[in-house]
């Protein structure tokens, strides 16, 4: 399936949580996002954990605690 990081399009395996997305697009802001410095929402801003479950087109944004996008 298909899904946007930071609006960039990746291919994820079906059933791929936010985690299996996370790595695929950037290790580094994985790591950003378990230490708690960043933070996973979603096109209406809602926070995401790690363990969610993607569907196919959801877009996903990274975000700095300070709230600014990375």
């Amino acid at each position: 399936m298909k899904i946007l990081v930071n609006d960039t399009e990746i291919e994820i395996f079906s059933g791929a949580k936010v985690k299996d997305a996370l790595r695929k697009f950037s290790e580094s802001l994985y790591g950003e996002v378990k230490k708690g410095k960043s933070e996973v929402k979603d096109k209406w801003n809602n926070c995401l954990e790690l363990n969610g479950e993607l569907s196919t087109g959801q877009r996903l944004f990274i975000k700095s605690k300070n709230k600014q996008e990375i």
